[in-house]
């Protein structure tokens, strides 16, 4: 599948994600609870759902973010969501799903609660489809 840059971007709670949303392009925004500046991975919450964000994309030698290692930051990051190719476990914390970001942006003044509340505000407005 190719992506493009200027596709539509769909706004997504953290605890809403799943495999359908693999190979979409996604806006999510949650705190920073982790940054793994050597693989380029940010882990993001909202509340207890977590989701691994691969920022390498978005890194460059010529611009700063110093607020990445910041806990509690609140961050949106826009790219496509995909799985993660990993051996069974037992264990089922372990994450499966990783946004791989095309921009990241850090979001101070946002309130993710009136951000939550926004999505399904809009969710609940959105026409239902009847099947034909």
């Amino acid at each position: 599948m190719s992506h493009n840059v200027n596709d539509f971007a769909q706004v997504v709670r953290i605890d809403a994600l799943t495999t359908e949303h693999v190979s979409r392009k996604l806006r999510i925004v949650g705190r920073i609870r982790l940054y793994d500046a050597e693989n380029a991975l940010v882990c993001i919450a909202d509340e207890q759902d977590t989701l691994l964000i691969d920022i390498s994309l978005c890194l460059s030698g010529f611009r700063s973010f110093s607020w990445l290692r910041e806990v509690n930051t609140p961050l949106m990051a826009i790219g496509y969501l995909e799985r993660l190719d990993l051996p069974q476990h037992d264990d089922g914390d372990v994450p499966t799903l990783v946004l791989r970001a095309l921009l990241i942006q850090e979001q101070r003044a946002l309130d993710l609660n009136v951000w939550n509340r926004a999505i399904d505000a809009h969710k609940d407005a959105e026409p239902v489809s009847s099947a034909a």
